[in-house]
């Protein structure tokens, strides 16, 4: 009897795990380009360059929430705030969190609805460049699964 219920464990929890490895959408990479702060969105940088598929958030921006900036003892620019995801069609939009130190940082994506419903999505920020008004771009990659 014990070995009928330890293999009938093993073969529900075998069909669990296949079931959800099925139904979860593998971790595909991406990468945008935002240049901060907006010309016509308060608190906001706004997306100028996505991916396949994300090209419907450029014309996008994303808005700081609620942002705090301190200086550690070190001397070193520490940022975190909650922010808001919107595509650049108006019919999506997730929220996330935004994490700096110093020149790098860390975002996280979740909570989309419309075409962002199910988005999940983590990575780096970097600085890479400087437009000529002196506006900072800085570059998203990461990886993001979409919920089914």
């Amino acid at each position: 009897m014990k070995k009928l219920f330890a293999v009938g464990f093993v073969v529900l929890m075998v069909a669990l795990l296949s079931v959800s490895t099925v139904l979860a959408s593998p971790k595909q990479d991406f990468q945008l380009d935002a240049i901060c702060p907006s010309l016509t969105h308060e608190n906001a940088c706004d997306i100028i360059s996505a991916n396949s598929p994300f090209e419907q958030l450029v014309g996008g921006y994303f808005v700081y929430l609620n942002r705090v900036d301190q200086v550690n003892p070190a001397g070193h620019i520490i940022q975190v705030s909650r922010v808001e995801l919107f595509t650049g069609t108006g019919d999506g939009m997730a929220i996330g969190q935004v994490r700096w130190l110093t020149d790098s940082g860390r975002f996280t994506f979740g909570q989309g609805t419309g075409s962002l419903a199910g988005l999940h999505a983590t990575g780096k920020i970097a600085i890479t460049g400087f437009a000529p008004d002196g506006r900072v771009i800085f570059s998203l990659t990461g990886t993001y699964h979409v919920d089914p």
